[in-house]
């Protein structure tokens, strides 16, 4: 599922392509694709974690970090 205003959540598939063959980087918890948004071609970085191999402590930093990165405010940065 995506993250859009509070009370919308889509299917991640029907906004956007991931090429899993264009790593733009890993890290402990996942690793970052390169992507594309279905709807205007708009090129992203999207990053893919791997929930099920997480503890609980783990679990919370990664909803930590996405609480983070929705109240950072910059330019370059798209919000859906």
């Amino acid at each position: 599922m995506v993250r859009g205003t509070e009370n919308d959540t889509k299917d991640f598939a029907d906004l956007y392509d991931m090429n899993e063959k264009e790593i733009l980087g890993m890290g402990r918890f996942g690793m970052v694709f390169g992507g594309t948004m279905r709807r205007n071609g708009v090129r992203v970085a999207i990053k893919k974690i791997q929930m099920t191999q997480c503890s609980q402590k783990d679990r919370e930093n990664i909803e930590q970090e996405a609480a983070y990165l929705f109240q950072l405010n910059h330019p370059g940065f798209l919000f859906i």
